[in-house]
């Protein structure tokens, strides 16, 4: 858990105006008038995780991911199927 990462980040073409955000996907004005949307790459394990289904790792991926959300209580199942104690001192630090 104290592994140093690189922040995620999800590139937008110059030519795009944000006007909403809902859920991870942001919605866009283009320069033609469409209005387009981009799934976010900080959101893309919530999106696509399938619970009992899913690897060890997209648990630990969709763990991390609720956590740095802020999403607390999305990350008690992953921590269960996990099995490490560890995951949910991490996530009591960081719900004080």
């Amino acid at each position: 858990m104290n592994k140093a990462s690189p922040p995620v980040l999800t590139i937008l073409s110059k030519k795009v105006q944000g006007i909403a955000l809902n859920n991870g996907t942001l919605h866009c004005f283009g320069l033609d008038g469409t209005i387009s949307t981009q799934l976010l790459q900080s959101h893309q394990a919530i999106r696509y995780y399938q619970f009992d289904q899913d690897t060890q790792e997209n648990h630990f991926r969709y763990f991390l991911q609720c956590l740095s959300l802020n999403k607390f209580s999305n990350c008690l199942f992953p921590g269960e199927r996990l099995k490490n104690d560890d995951l949910f001192e991490t996530l009591g630090r960081k719900c004080l």
